[in-house]
């Protein structure tokens, strides 16, 4: 159950789940969590959060959930907030510096055509499942609905991450903190989080006996987890990625 209001109390729009009531939204108040019942005589938590940009109030969301479902998973609606809430900060951020020039202004346009195109699919699906965890009586349907918004939630924070590391390199303003770390660790985690998205696919994965390396980690990370997204989204269904890595004291070679 979701709502959107204006900084007077007036309702912006609100999910199909609510056509029939509104849930109760007090001017003023900013992330907090409050028993209520509406007007039918359901009993919910209620979520309410002020959403800032820049110092700039825009509104509040309001997210309501039936108390007999457990009090984890209106964290888990939560934090799928605090993800959106990040991007709004992310696009509307970059609408107020793309005024400075063409040139900015026109990547800020690329940028915002990238960004709906590809959080259109994870915000859909977060949407569809939490309308069926919210309408079902099954524990395994609402139990796999839950996993299903937590990774796409995941892959919309990944996504924004992303965002930021291409709009950071070309102002410049990127810092690398160089580290020693193990490059097949973070092989390994990345190529199981991508079998889990794109389960239809097999993937291989070529490692060294040893894999200490010292570089970025967090951006080597990043790098990896664009390839293996490109690769295993424009393969072909039951397609193959193959990813290997040698390694020499200095030079890393990651081949997928």
């Amino acid at each position: 159950l979701v709502q959107f209001m204006s900084l007077d109390g007036e309702l912006g729009s609100r999910s199909s789940s609510l056509i029939s009531f509104h849930l109760p939204f007090t001017l003023g108040e900013d992330d907090v969590i409050k028993d209520v019942e509406i007007e039918d005589g359901t009993k919910l938590k209620v979520y309410q959060r002020l959403i800032v940009v820049r110092g700039q109030k825009l509104g509040y969301i309001v997210v309501g959930l039936p108390t007999t479902q457990s009090y984890h998973n209106l964290e888990i609606l939560r934090n799928i907030i605090a993800v959106m809430t990040i991007l709004t900060v992310v696009i509307l951020g970059y609408s107020i510096n793309a005024v400075v020039s063409h040139n900015i202004m026109t990547n800020h346009r690329r940028f915002l055509s990238f960004a709906s195109h590809e959080l259109r699919t994870p915000l859909a699906i977060i949407i569809g499942n939490a309308e069926i965890a919210l309408k079902t009586h099954a524990q395994e349907d609402y139990e796999t609905a839950l996993a299903t918004i937590r990774d796409e939630a995941e892959w919309m924070k990944r996504l924004v991450a992303n965002l930021l590391l291409i709009f950071r390199s070309q102002a410049g303003s990127e810092i690398i903190m160089a580290a020693p770390f193990n490059f097949s660790d973070i092989l390994t985690e990345e190529v199981g989080s991508i079998s889990r998205r794109y389960p239809q696919k097999t993937v291989h994965l070529q490692l060294p006996d040893t894999a200490d390396f010292v570089a970025d980690p967090d951006k080597v990370r990043q790098v990896v987890r664009n390839l293996l997204d490109n690769a295993a989204k424009y393969t072909g269904e039951m397609g193959q990625v193959s990813v290997s890595l040698t390694l020499t004291r200095r030079l890393a070679t990651l081949v997928v």
